[in-house]
């Protein structure tokens, strides 16, 4: 074996030991957006758990919500079926509320939760029921249609996945999630993060429902074939929206 020939036969185990270590593209850090109408973003921060010839990397997401808080198209039938669905009279419902205005501790109260104090106090002057009624709808629709101006930004849903990484005849490998079925219902979700072709930085994940036990029961009334099958999409891609609030919140 000539020296030309050696050098080969010693960088070959060299080049194949290079290819096999170079890990595939995953996204590090990224911000990802709802493709529906809701208007939810979502961070995600992946790292490598794991090299060789099985690529898997863990990530953690977490979510930030925005919406009403309360749907003003539905104040009226909401309002309705409180009524309809109340166990007590509506005097017996005004005098539990002026009460509660009598006791409050006004120092303690912001401006939003006094407006409200005071339009309560209207229930502490009925005299039938029928008058009862209608201040009493007066009240709730004052409130809700307050919480209609609001929008509450919730941050609190967070989860990892642990995902691994599957090539492809045309070169465009992509991670998947390989959970387990948990509970009565067998619930799992199979989630993937693709990249857009071209780009290393863009990011695409969908998560898929999957009820593999629908024959069972989650509780006495509820059937786990009642359970949806959901699937989300959050793409590079953003988007605006529009928002008609007059005020902001946090929650969880």
């Amino acid at each position: 074996m000539n020296f030309k020939t050696s050098a080969i036969f010693l960088i070959l185990p060299l080049f194949s030991f290079a290819q096999e270590m170079t890990f595939p593209n995953y996204p590090v850090t990224t911000l990802l957006h709802s493709t529906n109408d809701e208007i939810h973003g979502l961070n995600v921060e992946c790292e490598q758990i794991s090299s060789g010839s099985n690529f898997k990397i863990g990530c953690k997401f977490a979510q930030t919500m925005i919406s009403a808080k309360q749907n003003k198209d539905s104040i009226d039938n909401e309002i309705n079926e409180m009524a309809n669905s109340a166990e007590v009279t509506f005097i017996e419902f005004a005098n539990g509320v002026c009460s509660q205005t009598k006791s409050a501790q006004k120092n303690d109260l912001s401006n939003d939760e006094l407006k409200v104090l005071q339009k309560s106090k209207e229930l502490c002057n009925v005299s039938t029921e029928e008058d009862a009624k209608e201040k009493a709808v007066s009240l709730l629709r004052y409130i809700k249609t307050e919480e209609s101006k609001i929008c509450v930004v919730k941050t609190g849903y967070q989860w990892q996945e642990s995902f691994t990484y599957k090539s492809t005849n045309d070169g465009l490998g992509y991670w998947v999630s390989e959970p387990t079925p948990s509970g009565t219902c067998g619930i799992m979700n199979i989630s993937t993060l693709k990249q857009n072709p071209g780009y290393d930085f863009l990011w695409l994940y969908e998560s898929q429902r999957i009820i593999t036990n629908k024959e069972a029961k989650y509780s006495d009334s509820v059937s786990c074939s009642m359970f949806d099958e959901r699937k989300v999409t959050f793409s590079w891609k953003s988007k605006s929206h529009i928002l008609k609030c007059e005020k902001i919140e946090f929650g969880l």
